[in-house]
């Protein structure tokens, strides 16, 4: 049974620091200790039994059982850095079922053994049913907005309502009126909730990923645990766990639909004040009986334990005999610390009859006392005075084919090993030996962990994503390439990585080439031209960098002459060719670039939605007409009209040109939603042919049938347009025209980077809603400061995943040439206009 975790992630005064508090405070009442950790080194010294890491940010680079917490939608994890820390994980935690079938998916093409998905979510711990103290409601929303001003059109008209509470860090939100800012929360884990039950009322809204992948925002769980009424965005985990006991907005809706929603639910909570209560009541029923962290923590602790034997971190009840093993290991008079390091790490694999061959190159004076130390080994002592790195290497080799052992391993005395590495790759390559029965895999290697005395100023992967931090550890050699590549010295893999078959230790194989370096990558090219190489999408080993005669493959003087000999030794011959990781062509995206990549197609702008200006209401025969104006020329295609109405009846839809019916027809219902929603939606498909692609056209909506006496408001009118936009290359942008990128967050200066190697562009510097410090060197302003600096002759560069919302800005300022970036992982861009 576990009795310590490590909580991990990179931020500071983020929600993950108020997430972090709320899991210590849930693992006290479980008799479990937890301590919360920025950095991967630190969590060395306290041993903790697991590791939670609650960030994608952060890949496994400890001995420990890592678990990712994933609370994000697949698609943010769509960059080769982060399928690279998110597949270096032990095991999963979410409660998708999009997100869980997603990495069932990616385990199984990467062959990733034993990767269990578990049911949990960073929610809150469990309270007492507390009813709200305040007689007047307010609506209380909480957000450090760190990925942007999210839903920053309705923010902005609800921070007028006099209801409005908005809480946060105060640069979070310089969008809203200042008389709706509610101030900054302690992350205590409890305060929040406090405030919640002060205002009398929360709010819960989503983006539009995580509702389609049926992922929850806190939100929902801090409102449920104080116990006050919740009006929440429609999203299937809150409908699936609460049911009608939470009030809900329609998430597709304009923001002037959603105010107008929001305001009918505030309006019935003071009506109803009891049954107001009654729901919330409910909601915390559910959440404390279910969705609680003392409900969902066990689910991690059930989950530790299949890891713990699936993954090789202990001895699986009714497993198969494990292979004969014979580490080589190659010593000297470095350090005995490193040495007694190194086989510290060969004791901790239990690995049953494991021989250790130790190739002596020097004979320490404190070599004998160590080895007594380490009897329980069975270290062999092959002595090589003065023999260099090659001479060792072969030496050993020679001695583990004489031991007559199955598997045989490497692990120079500066190394270490994670307490599975051995049994993960026994396990991997019989996988891979099923998979391929006519030509199993004769070796499995995993990646590793760089240490190093001084941190390193970047991760192996740098993109726009990317922290700015410094570790002392990062993750090397990740990746899935073929054997083919060796012969390019592009397949760089630490020895300690891999177990293979004595089988290819053949006399050709056991002939020392004398090399004074690269005798490593010499090696695995002679294992590449007989055998295919399994990799166990593990990290199992670690390499330490130190000063105490480390190869150094920067060094010409030393590696150009042993790169020609190996060139020439391997002259002619053949090796396998496979295909590299990765690269089958998705027909929605095109062709891939080869790398380790977004394996789900990034999401592609494929529609507009402007809300409709209402310019009149006045009764005609036995009805009200609406005559609305879309904003500016509508261009040649198909839309989708969506009207938003409260109340009963049917609709009319006329398309008219200068007085002209051009098209009319029926709305017809949209599917109703599973919750109860304070309007309806009417959908009607219309086609604007070219003749009135750069006229004005007028929508009218017409009641029809018998009057009822509810008939029907008009709430809001959207426009959405189909079958999405023309594309165009980056370098096919008019390089004439100054260039604004809308974005200062990390897309934003991503683009800066794209921008720049392309060359030929003049930057005009960024758009953004709150941000004003340069980037740079480049100014930051307003979207209408920056076209009052340069007028319309300037091309605009959205690099936001709230594209649409500036989109709509954009076109309220007359804005043109205007084009979508996001993701700007994309090689192409969506014109918008």
């Amino acid at each position: 049974m576990p009795q310590r975790f490590a909580v991990l992630h990179p931020y500071r005064g983020m929600a993950e620091n108020e997430t972090a508090q709320r899991i210590l405070l849930a693992a006290a009442k479980l008799g479990l200790e937890a301590k919360e950790f920025a950095e991967s080194d630190s969590i060395l010294d306290y041993r903790p039994d697991f590791v939670l890491s609650l960030s994608h940010q952060d890949a496994k680079l400890t001995p420990f059982p890592t678990y990712g917490v994933l609370t994000a939608p697949r698609r943010y994890y769509q960059t080769p850095r982060f399928l690279r820390n998110v597949l270096s994980y032990d095991a999963y935690l979410t409660v998708s079922d999009a997100v869980r079938v997603w990495l069932e998916d990616l385990s199984f093409g990467a062959r990733k053994q034993a990767a269990p998905v578990g049911f949990y979510a960073n929610t809150v711990p469990s309270t007492a049913f507390a009813p709200s103290w305040t007689t007047v409601p307010r609506l209380a929303y909480f957000g450090t907005n760190w990925d942007g001003n999210r839903h920053g059109a309705l923010f902005e008209r609800l921070s007028r309502r006099p209801y409005a509470r908005f809480f946060g860090p105060a640069e979070s939100w310089k969008g809203i009126d200042p008389a709706a800012y509610g101030g900054s929360v302690p992350f205590d884990g409890l305060s929040v909730l406090d405030a919640y039950r002060a205002a009398g009322v929360g709010l819960c809204l989503d983006l539009p990923d995580f509702i389609a992948d049926g992922l929850p925002t806190n939100r929902i769980f801090e409102i449920a645990a104080a116990g006050v009424p919740a009006i929440c965005g429609d999203n299937p985990f809150v409908r699936r766990w609460f049911g009608g006991d939470v009030l809900y907005v329609d998430p597709t809706a304009p923001p002037d639909v959603q105010l107008w929603q929001i305001d009918r639910h505030m309006a019935w909570i003071a009506a109803h004040p009891e049954e107001a209560q009654a729901m919330a009541r409910a909601a915390h029923g559910r959440f404390t009986a279910d969705l609680s962290l003392e409900r969902l923590l066990p689910n991690v602790l059930a989950l530790h334990e299949k890891v713990l034997a699936g993954k090789g971190y202990a001895a699986a009840p009714g497993a198969p005999p494990l292979p004969s093993l014979a580490c080589i290991v190659r010593a000297g008079d470095r350090s005995e610390a490193m040495l007694r390091r190194a086989l510290d790490s060969l004791r901790g694999q239990r690995y049953p009859g494991l021989r250790v061959v130790l190739v002596a190159w020097a004979r320490a004076p404190w070599l004998d006392g160590v080895l007594a130390d380490y009897a329980d080994l069975a270290v062999s002592i092959v002595e090589l005075p003065g023999g260099g790195r090659s001479a060792s290497l072969w030496a050993g080799l020679r001695a583990v084919r004489r031991l007559g052992v199955e598997l045989f391993a490497l692990l120079d005395d500066d190394d270490e090993l994670f307490p599975n590495h051995y049994r993960s790759l026994v396990s991997s390559l019989r996988s891979h030996a099923k998979a391929f029965p006519e030509a199993p895999p004769l070796l499995c290697y995993s990646a590793c962990v760089e240490a190093a005395p001084a941190p390193f100023a970047n991760d192996t992967i740098v993109d726009g994503s990317s922290l700015v931090r410094t570790q002392r550890r990062r993750i090397q050699q990740f990746h899935f390439h073929p054997p083919s590549q060796l012969n390019q010295r592009s397949f760089v893999c630490a020895l300690m990585t891999f177990i293979a078959s004595t089988a290819l230790l053949s006399d050709e194989v056991l002939m020392d080439p004398g090399l004074e370096v690269a005798e490593d990558l010499y090696l695995w090219l002679l294992f590449a031209e007989r055998t295919r190489f399994a990799f166990s999408c593990e990290v199992t080993a670690c390499a330490h960098q130190h000063d105490l005669g480390q190869s150094d493959y920067a060094n010409p003087e030393r590696y150009g002459p042993a790169f020609e000999r190996i060139f020439y030794r391997t002259y002619g011959r053949s090796f396998p060719a496979s295909m590299e990781y990765g690269v089958l062509p998705d027909p929605r995206q095109g062709a891939m670039d080869g790398r380790l990549f977004a394996l789900v197609p990034p999401p592609v702008p494929a529609a507009t939605c402007e809300e409709a200006t209402l310019l009149m209401a006045t009764m005609e025969g036995s009805g009200t007409i609406w005559a609305t104006a879309a904003t500016g020329p509508l261009a040649t295609g198909v839309y989708d009209v969506e009207a938003h109405v409260g109340g009963d009846g049917s609709f009319m839809l006329e398309l008219v040109h200068d007085g002209m019916i051009v098209d009319s027809g029926p709305f017809q219902e949209s599917s109703r939603s599973e919750c109860r929603l304070p309007s309806r939606r009417l959908m009607r498909r219309i086609e604007v042919p070219p003749f009135l692609a750069v006229k004005g056209v007028e929508l009218r909506l017409l009641p029809t049938g018998k009057k009822t006496g509810r008939e029907a408001a008009l709430v809001g009118l959207a426009l959405r347009r189909r079958g999405g936009f023309p594309r165009c290359r980056l370098d096919q942008i008019p390089r004439d025209w100054p260039v604004w990128i809308y974005g200062a967050g990390e897309g934003g200066r991503a683009m800066l980077g794209r921008l720049a190697a392309a060359g030929g562009f003049r930057i005009a510097g960024f758009m953004d809603r709150e941000k004003r410090e340069p980037i740079a060197g480049h100014p930051v302003m307003s979207a209408q400061d920056a076209l009052q600096q340069t007028g319309s002759e300037a091309n605009i560069i959205i690099a936001s995943q709230y594209w649409q919302e500036i989109d709509a800005d954009l076109a309220a300022l007359g804005a043109r040439n205007v084009y979508c970036a996001y993701p700007v992982s994309r090689d192409d861009l969506a014109i918008l206009r």
